[in-house]
């Protein structure tokens, strides 16, 4: 590593929401990611289902999504920051995230952005370090997906990479009983020296040096925890730190027990957890 790095890890933006508008996800965007806010960005990892579903150019949608990519373009541009985008899980992305690259070519914006749909080792030159690309679904066995990338390792002579990129769920994310496919924390952390950022599963949590930075908005009730994103910073040295962003702006997605109530108990209840929320707030 040549030099200190800030990183930027965001997921699941899913764009084309059906409940979460997009242009209200957009506006998130926006605010958080701006050269007054944050401008010292080395490199912004978008990991995944930045698109919830395949949309038609007919949809008026398509123009806040385009508006999306070509904002995030310029602003990387601007404040000299990388953008590496992961393909997420097929049945959201759809492959849609191959507009980052042609958006950037036709604009003549220049933005180094570069875009992910396979098992991939990236040698990043610029800060000389070696990063494990991982989409959703590669394959239904994840003991094949390591297997290819211990092959991928050896190819390359690397005992390790220095950072890892994924999209889908460590076994520590999801009850044993689940039959989704989950990956073996314990054989990534072997694998990579510093961080694991893995996206899809929504709520935000951390295991050692894995960082599952959740999705950046709400988009579903029992979601109730904070949204955003996370900063993360690497030493030479070896030393390293985070820290999550809140997405303060996200839409609220309330929850309300009146199970085993009285109708008075039930209103004062209701009364208390809806003062001054959102007027475009789910309930």
């Amino acid at each position: 590593m040549k030099q200190k790095l800030k990183i930027g890890f965001i997921s699941d933006v899913h764009l084309y929401h059906h409940k979460t508008p997009t242009a209200k996800i957009v506006e998130e965007l926006k605010y958080y990611f701006n050269k007054e806010k944050l401008s010292d960005l080395d490199i912004l990892f978008i990991g995944g289902d930045f698109f919830d579903r395949l949309v038609t150019m007919s949809k008026d949608i398509t123009i806040e999504a385009f508006d999306a990519i070509y904002y995030l373009l310029k602003y990387c541009k601007e404040t000299d920051t990388q953008l590496r985008i992961l393909e997420g899980t097929p049945s959201h992305d759809w492959q849609q995230s191959k507009w980052f690259i042609r958006i950037n070519e036709l604009s003549n914006i220049g933005c180094d952005v570069k875009y992910f749909t396979d098992v991939e080792i990236e040698y990043n030159e610029r800060y000389d370090i070696n990063v494990l690309y991982i989409p959703d679904e590669w394959d239904a066995d994840t003991t094949k997906t390591l297997d290819y990338v211990k092959s991928l390792l050896e190819k390359k002579n690397l005992s390790q990479v220095d950072l890892a990129i994924m999209h889908g769920a460590f076994t520590y994310q999801l009850p044993q009983i689940a039959r989704a496919s989950k990956h073996n924390e314990e054989e990534y952390l072997k694998l990579v020296k510093y961080y694991i950022s893995i996206g899809h599963i929504h709520k935000h949590s951390v295991y050692e040096r894995i960082l599952a930075q959740g999705s950046f908005s709400r988009l579903i009730h029992g979601e109730e925890e904070p949204k955003g994103f996370i900063i993360a910073e690497i030493d030479p040295d070896g030393s390293m730190s985070y820290s999550f962003i809140e997405n303060t702006l996200a839409m609220k997605y309330i929850d309300i027990d009146i199970i085993s109530t009285t109708i008075e108990e039930a209103i004062s209840r209701i009364k208390a957890k809806l003062a001054d929320i959102p007027f475009s707030s789910y309930v």
